[in-house]
């Protein structure tokens, strides 16, 4: 049996009178994979930041290989080997990898009292080709990077520090489905040299394809530790939620009405060529390709972010010409970036000011604003979308990830838009709020408004669309129809 690297006994922690975490019993296991999933909110990423010296428990204790600890800062947990990759990352942007690798304090062999760089960059070229990751470049600038590279680039700087235990929370958003594979290429060899890896998600499909055990966790408290062999996706869903969902896509059956948009032969310039479709009053359509295949690209050009070259935007007949992000929504069109970290909100001020900031004129009382209104409205949608914390007053920037998708949706919702195109806007969410969120696209067709959904979930295209378009390479190469087909008809045409 594999030797217990951390043992958790009775961990607790609040904050301001608040738990978070409740007696949190858990072990963690030389050469295993062990997911911890749970909703937004539910206490993995505070549970992680204790793990990894972030904060301190107000009660019980930790033993890593069998010592008691008290793991007291970030510096203490790396020096015991427990490294940390955050959801948000870590980087400095405007160095290079290099750079950014070099940066690793005092815990790299010195020669003469100095880093020994070419011993360090010898390291990194022999991990980048152990991994296959010959196409990574290693020299230009982490802001010339996507995302998913950035994430490449923070774990082999947590490889060069040989992690006895490595933490990665939530790393998969924002990638397609060759940087996961990558990821998980890399997982599996790390496990095969004795690392333990703590792997936080909310993205169940992901289980079995990676982990060894899984643990739940809700409401700040452990509801269940088993084998994957041992647990299903739908015992899964019923112990995150505490509730059963019966479907997970509850899609409203609304007959499609007039057309609202036409695009014809529309194109860029660079990825998209002759893009025709059209979008009628309550209907969901939806965009599958793979990454690069064009189908962001066409949610930007209608958005205004991107400048349309050729081609013509109807809507209601209308013939547009959208040069810009507010001419898109002054026609009643709107977009719900799926950008890591999230485009579209103002981090430093409240809930409020960012639900209402897209249509002021709304709570406008004699030439001002009333902050009345201001309230009111914020706390309409705070209560329908359960945004939590359901403080008005609260900073962008305190809120998850899944609670900043919601106010970003709010944001629109208050909007009046006509046109919302949804850029995989559940992404990363957990499984309630993704429901939640399925439920009020409902309440959006119901009152008349058109979704264009781009989703690299199949299942999820498949369950909410009435039509599909397939796009490769810059093109629409096929139409389907959502309720005649599955995740494996898209799977197979992408």
């Amino acid at each position: 049996m594999s030797k217990v690297l951390l043992e958790i006994l009775n961990l607790s922690k609040h904050f301001k009178g608040n738990y978070v975490l409740h007696n949190i019993n858990l072990n963690f296991f030389k050469s295993e994979v062990h997911t911890i999933i749970g909703e937004n909110g539910a206490g993995k990423t505070v549970l992680m930041n204790i793990l990894s010296g972030m904060y301190r428990a107000e009660h019980g204790q930790l033993f890593f290989e069998g010592n008691e600890v008290i793991i007291s800062s970030v510096k203490f947990a790396q020096r015991l080997g427990i490294h940390m990759i955050h959801h948000d990352g870590s980087i400095f942007p405007n160095m290079s990898a290099y750079e950014n690798i070099l940066l690793i304090p005092n815990y790299l062999k010195k020669k003469n009292g100095f880093l020994n760089r070419d011993e360090i960059i010898n390291k990194i070229y022999e991990i980048r080709d152990k991994y296959e990751l010959l196409d990574l470049d290693l020299t230009i600038s982490l802001k010339h990077l996507d995302f998913a590279q950035q994430k490449i680039i923070e774990i082999i700087k947590a490889i060069i520090m040989e992690p006895k235990i490595l933490i990665l929370d939530e790393p998969t958003v924002s990638m397609n489905k060759n940087d996961i594979e990558t990821l998980f290429r890399i997982i599996k060899s790390l496990k095969k040299m004795g690392t333990c890896i703590i792997y936080i998600t909310n993205e169940v499909h992901e289980l079995d394809k990676i982990a060894d055990k899984i643990s739940i966790l809700r409401d700040g408290r452990i509801i269940k530790t088993k084998s994957v062999k041992q647990i299903d996706n739908n015992s899964v869903f019923n112990d995150i939620t505490g509730i059963n969902i019966k479907d997970r896509y509850p899609k409203l059956e609304i007959k499609t009405k007039e057309e609202v948009l036409r695009v014809e032969n529309l194109s860029d310039g660079n990825i998209l060529k002759n893009i025709s479709f059209n979008l009628h009053k309550s209907e969901i359509i939806g965009f599958a390709g793979l990454k690069g295949s064009g189908k962001t690209t066409i949610a930007k050009c209608l958005f205004g972010i991107i400048p349309i070259k050729n081609g013509n935007v109807f809507i209601k007949r209308e013939k547009l010409k959208i040069r810009s992000t507010n001419e898109a929504i002054k026609n009643g069109i709107c977009y719900v970036t799926d950008s890591v970290p999230i485009e579209g909100l103002i981090q430093d001020t409240s809930i409020a000011n960012n639900i209402t900031i897209t249509n002021l004129k709304r709570i406008l009382k004699l030439g001002f604003i009333s902050k009345k209104r201001e309230i009111n409205a914020a706390r309409k949608y705070i209560n329908e979308l359960d945004i939590k914390p359901s403080d008005f007053n609260m900073p962008i920037n305190y809120l998850s990830s899944g609670n900043k998708k919601k106010v970003l949706l709010s944001k629109w919702l208050f909007s009046d838009s006509m046109i919302f195109i949804l850029n995989n806007p559940v992404h990363q969410i957990d499984i309630t709020t993704k429901v939640d969120i399925y439920n009020i696209l409902n309440e959006l067709i119901r009152s008349g408004a058109s979704i264009i959904l781009i989703s690299s979930d199949f299942l999820e295209l498949a369950g909410l669309c009435d039509r599909i378009f397939i796009i490769k390479r810059g093109k629409i190469c096929e139409e389907i129809k959502g309720k005649f087909s599955t995740q494996y008809d898209i799977l197979n045409k992408v």
